[in-house]
Parts: structure tokens; sequence; C-alpha cells
């Protein structure tokens, strides 16, 4: 017989969490991670040793991968071209047509690549010093964008037909695969813009201004015409995090950096979610890495190991602050129908734990019954959004 089982919250200021990171780092050598990478059997992660494989999503790792110089062992980036795997180290782009297996040096730029991105079969690179780079070959040669950019950049990332660049002087936008840049945040020498992350419909950016605001976390959505600084009453504390590192998953995003928020209302609230992990000793969180089901992540130096490690359904498991309004929702378990009464109306969202949403509608003020008989046995998420508030509901089979 079918059983799912339900549990409500309510979301409508800072929300608390009861997840624990658990160490990732068995096997490791290396004390800092830089970023991840997915490959046919398993995870890669570029390390301040060189590169570690996983098969088991991150429970432990073993050196993987020939061809670093002795020199250049730090790596930073991956990305992917059309056949071929890239990894950016502190002087070049190094190539692998073997999932990571052997690595060829196939750029000596001089400076550290800090990020890849693919777009229409051209592959982008992002370099502290050499500005944006751009092969049209999958890897085989590499130039210098023609447009004008800040020599330092670090993040490039394609949404639509629009490139964007993180650069030690604001952001830029180009509509032209980087024949020509157009400033759309900061532009002076004063705004670092780290980080630039998108979940399909919104762009998020991380960024420190000297002199100013500090760290902020904008949003945009518009392409990154315009962008709005986020509630720096939504953080505890009241104020903007460190944002070196972003990862979205669908309405959820995380932040890394001295420490790691979550938000599952896609920036209204955040919740500081570094319970069982502590960063602060090296210089904080680098990267995140999405598995079907666990968040990766990885920090520089310190002494708490390279990679901590967390499973979705518990990231997900989000308990309601004290004092708040409980929804009613039964039966529980439910075979089937669902019902829940709503106070005041809004749109609601069925999704599974991976984000795919499997029923959206409206739900009118009162009662309400939901129909999810002809969904398999399992845990679901319904969100229910209304203005500012929105309620996360977990099911457990």
């Amino acid at each position: 017989m079918k059983q799912l089982f339900f549990f409500i919250i309510l979301l409508c200021g800072p929300i608390a969490a009861r997840a624990q990171w658990e160490s990732s780092s068995n096997g490791f050598s290396a004390v800092s991670a830089g970023c991840f990478t997915d490959v046919t059997e398993g995870i890669l992660v570029g390390t301040s040793n060189g590169v570690y494989r996983s098969d088991d999503i991150g429970l432990s790792w073993t050196p993987f991968g020939q061809g670093f110089l002795t020199s250049d062992s730090i790596i930073f980036s991956f990305g992917r071209g059309t056949e071929r795997l890239f990894a950016g180290t502190a002087i070049g782009i190094y190539g692998s047509d073997d999932d990571g297996q052997t690595w060829n040096l196939t750029h000596n730029v001089g400076n550290k690549v800090t990020g890849f991105s693919n777009i229409g079969g051209d592959v982008f690179a992002s370099t502290d010093g050499s500005g944006v780079l751009v092969s049209s070959n999958n890897g085989d040669s590499w130039a210098q964008t023609s447009g004008t950019l800040p020599n330092v950049v670090w993040t490039v990332i394609g949404k639509g037909g629009y490139l964007f660049a993180g650069t030690n002087n604001g952001a830029f936008r180009s509509t032209d695969l980087a024949q020509t840049w157009i400033p759309i945040l900061g532009g002076g020498d004063s705004l670092r813009v780290r980080e630039i992350v998108t979940d399909g419909v919104k762009l998020y950016m991380g960024s420190y201004e000297w002199g100013g605001a500090g760290h902020t976390l904008r949003e945009s959505t518009d392409d990154g015409l315009n962008w709005n600084v986020l509630s720096s009453l939504a953080f505890p504390g009241g104020s903007h995090p460190v944002a070196a590192s972003l990862l979205c998953m669908q309405s959820s995003v995380l932040i890394g950096g001295e420490r790691i928020y979550l938000s599952t209302d896609q920036g209204a609230n955040w919740v500081n979610f570094t319970s069982g992990y502590d960063p602060v000793g090296g210089h904080g969180i680098t990267c995140f890495h999405e598995t079907a089901d666990h968040i990766l992540v990885g920090n520089w130096g310190g002494d708490v190991g390279p990679v901590h490690r967390i499973a979705k359904e518990q990231a997900l498991d989000i308990y309601e602050r004290s004092g708040s309004e409980r929804i009613i929702l039964n039966p529980n378990p439910t075979t089937g129908l669902l019902r829940f009464e709503e106070r005041t109306g809004g749109a609601f969202t069925l999704t599974d734990l991976t984000g795919r949403t499997l029923m959206q509608g409206t739900a009118p003020a009162g009662q309400n019954t939901l129909d999810i008989t002809a969904l398999p046995e399992g845990i679901y998420l319904l969100r229910l959004h209304n203005g500012a508030t929105a309620r996360v509901v977990k099911v457990r089979e």
C-alpha cells in the first residue's frame, strides 16, 4: 500500500536547520580543494596536490590522472568542451580526452585559470591576469577574446545567448561571444565580483566592494541589465556573508565563504548551514558540487579537511522555527489524497528531491485537496508561495 508521510513547515523569517556535514576527506594528502566535476565513473576534485577521484559519492578518494607538470599541481578549475575535459592550474590549461586519466598542457597562460564556460561549441576560460581566453577547436588552441576586459577575471558564465564575466573591476556582459564587453555593474577598481551563477531564470552574484557596502549578494531577473541587492536582514546577524562560491539547485541557493548559508525560497530567507563543519582556519569555501543525492563542498586550507558532504534529504530537513503558525495537513500518512488548509491562498509547487516539478497550481484560501495517487511512494516537497512567505512541506516514505 502506498504510504506518504508529510511534515509541514512555515518559513516567514530566519529559519533553523538540523543538518550535519560529514568529513569526506579519506585518502587525501592534499589540504585544499578548489573544484569538482563529474566523470563517467565518479567525481573528480581538483586540489592543492593534483586530481583525486571518488567512485562512492565522496566517501573516499584516490589520486587520479597523469600528465600535470610536477611544479604545476594546484588545480583551480574544471570545464568541458565537446568531447574534452579541461583543468585550469596556476600556469595554464590542461586537456584530457579520457575523462581525466591522462592530461596534456594545451596552453601555457602564465596566469591562474579560474573558470570555464562552454557556449555554442566555443570554450571560454577566465584567468587571473590574462582576461578571458576562447577556443573554437575544442581546446587545441586558445586566443584572448577581442573584447576589452580587466586582466583579472574570477568567473565566466553563459546564460542563453549572453556571456558574463566577474572581474576585479566589476561585472561585464557580452552579447556577441566576447567580441565586445559592456560593464553592467561597477566598472571601477572598488568592486570585486568573485562568483556569478544561474538557476536558469535568475542570476546571482557574490561580490565585495572596497570602502563601500563590503560583501554583497545580488540577483538579476533580466539577464544582468539590473541587479538587486538581497536584503541583509534576511541573513543571520543582519549582514551579508562572504560569497566566494554559489550553487543553485532549483529554488534553493547555497552560499559558501567563511560559512555556508542556505535559502530554499530563492533568496528571501537564509539559514546558517555550517553545522558540523567549520571552514574557518583556512581561506574558506571554494566550491560546491551537486549529485543526485548529495551536496559536496570544497575548502581551501585549514585543518578541517578539503572535502565535506551532506545528503540532500538531510539538507532539506528544515524545521519550523519556534512560535511559527502550523498548517494542518492530513491524512498522515496518505495513500494519495492530501488535504490541507491554506489561510490566505497562494501558488503551490510539488517537486521531487532533485527539484523536478511534478505538479503546480494555486491553492485558494480554505480547505484544499491534492491528489497524488499517480505518484510512486517516496519523498516529495510541497512548496506554498504567498508573497514573501514560502512554506516547505517534506514528505517521507
